[in-house]
């Protein structure tokens, strides 16, 4: 009796320490510089920032810190317990290149996403920093490929957020600047809560937050620069 007890104080004190060591895990912050990632606004750090992510990620998840500056970027993937804050005066910068992009082809919408999520879940993209579009120079760079014969389809919508099959995602806080499109395309996703963004433009589009078949979100706070009319 006395052996099967201890047996059971120890299995459940070991269960403690790897909750509390995933706890501790999913609460580490990581500075983006620790990657090799540049903030001089020029150096395409997309493969750097995605190795990050993946090793964060590995490590079972943590928040991506990006402090002051300027970091330039292509699609970036998102990872399950994986979060992006954006602190004050911090920018995450998309490319111009359409060759920087990847596209989504499904059936319902045809796009570019600067972040995508296929399958993710717990995730949250927070702070006070910026996340500037390309705007219409990536659209015209497109269609100029597209004209010389090296890209085969018409320009396709970019977006700042695309999620798909994704479960307890968070949006919170950061200015949008340069949108030509939609702010977000959210498809059979679960709990996704979008909140006090501010938002600088939107050219071209009729639907600045796109959901299909999405179960428990929201978008709340958002706030227009200027003032939307």
């Amino acid at each position: 009796m006395y052996q099967r007890f201890n047996i059971t104080i120890r299995t459940f004190l070991l269960l403690v320490f790897v909750a509390l060591g995933v706890a501790v895990s999913a609460q580490r912050e990581y500075p983006a510089t620790l990657f090799g990632i540049r903030s001089n606004g020029t150096t395409l750090n997309t493969t750097s920032i995605r190795s990050a992510l993946g090793y964060i990620g590995e490590q079972g998840g943590g928040t991506l810190v990006f402090e002051v500056g300027r970091y330039l970027t292509g699609t970036l993937h998102l990872r399950d317990n994986v979060n992006i804050e954006l602190r004050e005066g911090a920018v995450l910068v998309g490319s111009d290149n359409p060759y920087d992009y990847w596209y989504s082809t499904d059936t319902i919408f045809v796009s570019r996403a600067l972040l995508m999520g296929s399958m993710v879940k717990n995730v949250r993209i927070f702070g006070k920093g910026v996340i500037e579009m390309p705007g219409e120079s990536s659209d015209n760079n497109f269609q100029t490929l597209s004209h010389n014969g090296l890209m085969g389809l018409p320009a396709p919508n970019l977006i700042v957020f695309e999620l798909t099959t994704s479960q307890n995602v968070q949006i919170d806080g950061i200015f949008c600047k340069n949108g030509k499109h939609s702010v977000a395309d959210i498809r059979f996703a679960n709990q996704v809560k979008i909140s006090n963004l501010a938002i600088d433009r939107l050219e071209n589009s009729q639907y600045e937050f796109r959901q299909y078949e999405c179960n428990d979100c929201e978008v709340t706070g958002l706030r227009y620069w200027p003032e939307k009319r």
